[in-house]
């Protein structure tokens, strides 16, 4: 579907739920919801620039896992479990550090070494995710400052702080991805990549940007997570990556690349924040919420494969059947 389907489908969903369960529609629960979306939308706008050029990024999970234990561990108070007892700024930029170089590892493989964007970054989720393991050997990094505590408690106008830095992300991610030459070369490299390489355009550093950028906002997605949990645990964001891909696509950004709709990805994430919500207090099982996102992963993929044939089909009856006419 595209960013309008999604935004109707997101519209009616809400709706249905709100008729099912009178809680749903509560302001506080609306806000849940949203506070919940904001983690996974804030790395879905990443990946909503890499998919834009074709590939796909697994390790979005991994490095919010990593960067936020290293951030935790920075900060933390707590000697037992090797806190060094750093300033916030400190630990929230070493942690963003981490996702640029984890995104510049998969960016000079793929553009510099040619490889597969799926092989790279499912080696790299793997890799990471030890990574993060092998540092906090299982244990919770507790005992963070008080005033990194706040990002995700404070309120500004009575809408809470996370919410405030998804919408900037956002914001800033539109206007990169349409109204610069960055977004532009993203997604004509995701159109034709030969193509634009034989206009001139820089192909590899396009890609290594991209794949960068996906590393630092999912290293500020583990870092938020870290404030909302109040801790640093190396399995935060396990699964993540596949929920930022579901969004995105069910936002209408094609698999294939060449198109993709920020507006869209936000709007998916929400669908799925809405549906995880709603079966929460329809009381289903856990496993049945399960089936029901992996449902809905299948049909949006299925959704971006047909809205590709029908998209090719027009293009050949307007470029073989027009000239016959």
């Amino acid at each position: 579907m595209n960013q309008t389907g999604a935004l109707l489908a997101l519209i009616l969903l809400a709706g249905a739920l709100s008729l099912a369960s009178p809680a749903f529609r509560t302001w506080g629960n609306i806000q849940d919801i949203v506070i919940q979306a904001s983690i996974v939308a804030i790395m879905a706008a990443g990946q909503t620039f890499v998919i834009g050029t074709g590939g796909i990024d697994l390790s979005v999970g991994s490095i919010v896992g990593l960067s936020g234990v290293i951030s935790a561990l920075l900060m933390s108070t707590d000697k037992a479990v090797g806190g060094m007892g750093h300033g916030v700024f400190v630990a929230v930029l070493a942690g963003l550090g981490v996702g640029a170089v984890v995104g510049l590892f998969n960016g000079l493989a793929v553009a510099k070494l040619g490889m597969a964007p799926f092989i790279v970054t499912l080696g790299t989720m793997e890799m990471v995710r030890g990574l993060a393991y092998v540092l906090t050997q299982g244990e919770t990094i507790d005992a963070l400052p008080t005033s990194f505590d706040n990002l995700a408690t404070n309120t500004f106008l009575g809408v809470s702080d996370l919410i405030w830095i998804t919408i900037g992300v956002y914001v800033v991610s539109w206007i990169l991805l349409t109204r610069t030459l960055f977004g532009k070369y993203t997604l004509s490299i995701g159109g034709n990549e030969f193509a634009t390489r034989l206009s001139g355009v820089r192909v590899d550093r396009v890609l290594i940007s991209v794949y960068v950028l996906s590393g630092v906002l999912s290293a500020l997605a583990g870092i938020l997570l870290d404030a909302r949990l109040q801790s640093g645990i190396s399995t935060n964001g396990d699964g993540y990556e596949l929920d930022t891909i579901a969004g995105v696509v069910i936002g209408g950004t094609s698999l294939s690349g060449g198109s993709a709709s920020m507006f869209g990805s936000l709007v998916g994430v929400l669908i799925m924040s809405c549906v995880r919500d709603g079966l929460t207090l329809l009381n289903v099982n856990t496993y049945w919420s399960d089936v029901v996102m992996g449902l809905i992963i299948v049909l949006a993929v299925l959704t971006d494969i047909v809205r590709k044939r029908i998209a090719i089909q027009r293009w050949f009856r307007r470029a073989v059947v027009g000239k016959r006419l």
